[in-house]
Order: C-alpha cells, then sequence, then structure tokens
C-alpha cells in the first residue's frame, strides 16, 4: 500500500493541513491573512482521487463507496467528536446539565456529520464540518459520475465550477461564507462544488497524462510560478484568494506527473508518515489550541510562547491520537 502512495501528493497533504491548523491558531500567530484555503486544497483533491475511482470498469456503488470512506476515518472523528464534548466543556459537558435536549441534538448530529447540511445545530467542533462535506457533499458526486458520466463530467461540472468561479470572482475571494444562500447550505455548496472542479481536473489529467508528461518542463515552470503566487496570497493578497481556484490544479497536476520537479523535491519517503498523520492532526488541532490558551497562560507562559508550544505537540499528539483510536478500533472489532 505504501509503495503505491504518492510522496509529493502526502507532502502537499501535510504542509497544507500543517498551514490550516496554525491559521487557526490566532489566525497564524496573525499574520496568515487566508490559511483556510487549505480546505479548498483538500476538496480539489477529495475530487481528483474521487473521480480516479468512480470511472474504473469495477467501481462500486454509492453505498459501498461511502461505506469504504466513512471506515477510513469514523473511528477517529466520533473519538474527536467525544472529546471535544469534554474539552469544549461550556457547550459540551456543561450543555447537558443546562441544555440537555439542544446539546444532545448537537452531540448526534455531529456523530451524524450533517454540520454543513444546514440541518439541525452546527456542533461543536467547528471545524469538523469539513467530513460533512468529503461524505455528502462527495456521494453527491461520485454518484453523477459513477451513473452519468457523460453529462457530469461535459455539461453539469463545467457549468457549476464557471458558475462558481464567477460568484467567488465577483465576491472578492470571498470563500468563507456561512449560513443559508437561497436553499442550500452556503459551506456544504462551497465544497460540493469543489469536488466536482476537481474531478473535472481529474478527467482532463488522467485522460491526457501522457501529453502532460510529454510538457514537464513548462509544467515545472507553471507549479513554480503556483506556488511563489500562492505564499504571498495567504499572508498579504486577501483580494487574490480565488486565484487558488488555479493555482491548485497546477500543484496537483505537477505532483501526480512522472519526473516532475514537485516529485523530486518531495521525493522523501518520511512525506507518506506526515500525510498519513493529516486527518488526525484536523481532527485534534482546535482541542489542543484551546488547551493550550487557556492553562499553559496560568503556568505563566506569555500567548507566543502557548502557540510555540502548540506547534511543537500538535505533531506528537496527533500521532498518538491515531494509535490509540486505531488500537481501541482493533479491539472493539474483535
Amino acid at each position: 500500500m505504501a509503495s503505491k502512495r504518492n510522496t509529493s501528493i502526502e507532502a502537499l497533504r501535510f504542509l497544507f493541513m500543517l498551514q490550516i491548523c496554525i491559521w487557526h491558531n490566532s489566525s497564524g500567530f496573525g499574520t496568515m491573512q487566508a490559511g483556510f484555503l487549505g480546505v479548498e486544497f483538500f476538496f480539489f483533491l477529495s475530487g481528483l482521487f474521487l473521480y480516479r475511482a468512480a470511472v474504473r470498469p469495477d467501481a462500486p456503488g454509492i453505498l459501498e463507496y461511502s461505506r469504504r470512506k466513512l471506515s477510513k476515518f469514523y473511528p477517529a472523528y466520533v473519538a474527536a467528536t467525544l472529546l471535544s464534548f469534554c474539552v469544549f466543556a461550556k457547550v459540551g459537558i456543561m450543555g447537558f446539565l443546562y441544555a440537555p435536549v439542544e446539546t444532545a441534538l448537537k452531540l448526534i448530529g455531529q456523530l451524524l456529520m450533517i454540520q454543513a447540511t444546514g440541518v439541525g445545530y452546527f456542533g461543536v467542533n467547528n471545524a469538523l464540518w469539513f467530513f460533512s462535506v468529503l461524505v455528502y457533499g462527495g456521494a453527491l458526486v461520485y454518484a453523477l459520475v459513477r451513473y452519468y458520466p457523460g453529462l457530469s463530467i461535459h455539461v453539469l461540472f463545467p457549468a457549476a465550477s464557471l458558475l462558481f468561479f464567477v460568484h467567488i470572482f465577483a465576491d472578492g475571494g470571498g470563500f468563507e461564507h456561512w449560513g443559508e444562500s437561497g436553499f442550500l447550505y452556503s459551506a456544504m455548496a462551497r465544497g460540493t462544488v469543489e469536488i466536482a472542479y476537481g474531478a473535472l481536473v481529474g478527467h482532463l489529467y488522467f485522460g491526457n497524462r501522457h501529453a502532460v508528461e510529454e510538457h514537464r518542463i513548462l509544467l515545472d515552470v507553471a507549479s513554480v510560478v503556483a506556488v511563489l503566487l500562492y505564499v504571498p496570497i495567504i499572508f498579504t493578497a486577501p483580494g487574490a484568494q480565488a486565484y487558488v481556484l488555479i493555482l491548485f490544479p497546477v500543484m496537483l497536476i505537477a505532483a501526480l506527473t512522472r519526473g516532475s520537479l514537485i516529485e523530486r523535491v518531495f521525493a522523501w519517503r518520511g512525506w507518506l508518515w506526515l500525510g498519513r498523520l493529516s486527518f488526525d492532526m484536523f481532527l485534534i488541532h482546535l482541542l489542543l489550541i484551546h488547551g493550550c490558551s487557556k492553562y499553559l497562560p496560568s503556568l505563566g507562559l506569555t500567548l507566543p510562547m502557548c502557540q510555540a508550544v502548540y506547534c511543537v505537540i500538535l505533531i506528537p499528539c496527533a500521532w498518538g491520537f491515531g494509535v490509540v483510536v486505531r488500537r481501541l478500533a482493533a479491539i472493539m472489532g474483535r
């Protein structure tokens, strides 16, 4: 399994997840304007590989596909949800004392991953809305590719992507909207369209892989330009955020192309281990931020010191969390 994984893709997974985790920590120490854009990367990445899975001759049905996806992260998701209700005591444990029905519904809703659907309460660990989109939005996109490939790839996805492009650029790069937009919940619409856009990029890449490899030098130049443009966008150029809709596909295609500059730069096998930690980092990082900001100041640590401690313990804690969850899941599955 490890030998089939792409080290450059895993490196990007880790680096973009690290970006998100640092951004949530006081918006990247007060310097990172758009660290949330890492979420867009993961939606594009999900759509790209979703397309490849859906067009296989032996592709499973929608229910089996969703079951397999859930089996990869749901035990850890449940553990993180339960921990959230303990750590965020005011809306978790204390919530059961003062508003038991509402709090129970929040817990059930988060366990069912309906935060980003617009149905019910948002939950306790708000960052976990991401999984709601991956499961429900991803299931919709998968079903369209699996059962209506021509219609989805040639009509629905290009139309949805174009409308999304127009909306984001007209809004000055405003990805972060919460609440309803007409009959749709903004977060679910955003993620689902980006997954569909990723599937469209997957169709273009996997159907023309050899042509892309023949123009590897041009792709290397484009990928370097994409990285150089992306860095100032997340730190200093909030008005240019919408351009990640162009930059991320370039980075992904370069990472997938054999012999590309990005593949050579990220050839270290350790990226496979770090990439595997990505989802565990996402699951627990808000809990660590809360713990560091609430308890470490009482030990005399300043805010920068608390933020530094968070950065130091993030990866070890994510690794430990994953190890414990997998062992408990194995024990319970016997």
